[in-house]
């Protein structure tokens, strides 16, 4: 199953709740590119002396702008219900194959409990940004169209160098897509490394006591803490880099805006109206750009997350990891207490015991 299709089926969980919220965004979104023609013609009035004009449109404005922040808040509150129903999702499917004894849901065990955290809690909220990030890059499309429609008609080739930033950093994340999941996987191995020591250690208390080798514990966490900490520096640094080229092409491309209206503003035939509406959508152009960047770079890092959370579930198979579940967690969704059955247990049909020898000192 491609990464894409699973990042599907884990926003689909809860389908309702999750369309609310992305409507929400994409409405919080996509409010700047009315607001950037509404700014337009209030200047045009302006520049115009047409007083009541600039009165009804400095209304509309702040109505649109009452309307953006009240779809910021309703998006926010919906979100983070449709965050929490994903990574439960993910979660409830890995923990069902570790409980199971035996049949066809059983997964094979985890290595220790505290390696299960990572499992849980680090690669679950991985593919949640996947999806995460493709919501913000579908409003970012939504704006992007809406407003490149409208600068078109204003000056079309100013307009469509806007492209070129778009291009740069999908061609840059595509050449860094090996580099992005050796990294992630590299500090997810270190992690785990970490989180199943410290989790043998504190099972282990009274034994690592008895011994006598707190010391060599503590030298063989710091080991991995250390190791730990290159593998997480490095993975972080790739990932904000690639954030930051984003960020610097779209930069560029905005400067390659502004170079090619320089002409007609020197000439003065770009009115009030046409320039406000440029600078007014300057800010937020760039935010496609960016978000494409991280979600490409995300993708791999979900790649990754994925491929660990498969060897928890059965046949190691990916599809499993999102199986539909009824998880009421909403706090207006009613909970049914299962009957107390003792699961199906897989019958013991042989036992080899070869070269089998004990000895009782003494």
């Amino acid at each position: 199953m491609s990464i894409w299709r699973l990042a599907w089926r884990v926003s689909q969980h809860e389908a309702r709740t999750f369309w609310a919220g992305t409507g929400l965004f994409l409405l919080f979104f996509a409010l700047p590119a009315l607001v950037g023609l509404i700014l337009s013609q209030a200047f045009q009035a302006l520049a115009e002396g047409d007083s009541s004009a600039v009165l009804r449109w400095t209304a509309l404005y702040v109505a649109t702008e009452i309307a953006r922040m009240a779809a910021l808040h309703g998006g926010v509150m919906v979100w983070t219900r449709v965050w929490l129903q994903m990574q439960t999702l993910l979660r409830a499917n890995m923990l069902a194959a570790q409980v199971a004894s035996g049949g066809a849901e059983a997964g094979a065990p985890v290595a220790s409990a505290g390696e299960a955290v990572t499992h849980f809690r680090d690669d679950a909220e991985d593919v949640a940004q996947l999806v995460d990030g493709l919501v913000d890059v579908s409003a970012g499309l939504v704006f992007t169209a809406i407003a490149g429609a409208i600068m078109v008609a204003t000056d079309a080739n100013a307009a469509l160098i806007l492209v070129v930033p778009l291009g740069i950093v999908v061609v840059v994340t595509r050449a860094l897509d090996g580099r992005i999941k050796r990294y992630r996987e590299a500090d997810r191995r270190a992690t785990s490394a970490v989180t199943q020591l410290v989790g043998d250690t504190m099972a282990a208390a009274t034994t690592v006591k008895v011994n006598g080798v707190t010391e060599p514990v503590l030298d063989r966490l710091r080991e991995r803490v250390d190791r730990r900490g290159v593998t997480a520096v490095r993975d972080r640094v790739l990932d904000e880099g690639v954030y930051a080229f984003s960020q610097g092409a779209t930069d560029v491309g905005l400067g390659l805006v502004l170079l090619v209206s320089a002409g007609a503003l020197a000439a003065g035939t770009f009115d009030v109206g046409a320039l406000a509406l440029f600078v007014a959508y300057l800010g937020w152009l760039n935010f496609l750009p960016r978000m494409l960047g991280r979600v490409l770079a995300r993708h791999k890092q979900a790649g990754v997350a994925v491929d660990r959370m498969r060897e928890l579930v059965a046949s190691r198979e990916a599809r499993n990891t999102v199986l539909p579940r009824v998880l009421p967690i909403g706090t207006t969704q009613r909970r049914v207490r299962p009957a107390a059955v003792a699961p199906a247990r897989v019958p013991f049909e042989r036992l080899d015991v070869v070269r089998f020898t004990a000895t009782y000192p003494g």
